[in-house]
């Protein structure tokens, strides 16, 4: 892929609840919240010196929204995602998300 001075990229994405948990453990400052699906697609390319041609790709994941300190939401996602076009990579990733 060239590289380029601007890019146009775009993403969609459908987020679904799997379950609410709602759980901790005796009196610890963490507790499970809520349990998420989601499955998203990716789509972009380089403008103004690129080759122009569009790369996508498509994913799923697994989250899961904590709460840690009694105050801090943190989610934690594991998924998958993989490119659609010739010479696209997939792999499997872990994300920790927190609100600020």
């Amino acid at each position: 892929v060239d590289g380029g001075e601007k890019v146009f990229a775009g993403s969609g994405e459908l987020l679904f609840p799997l379950y609410r948990l709602y759980r901790g453990r005796f009196d610890l400052p963490l507790y499970l919240d809520r349990l998420y699906g989601a499955f998203f697609y990716d789509a972009g390319r380089v403008l103004e010196g690129g080759d122009g041609q569009w790369r996508r790709g498509v994913g799923g994941e697994a989250r899961i929204e904590t709460v840690l300190g009694y105050k801090l939401p943190i989610t934690f996602a594991i998924g998958y995602a993989g490119g659609l076009d010739e010479g696209g990579e997939s792999g499997a990733y872990f994300r920790l998300l927190a609100a600020y």
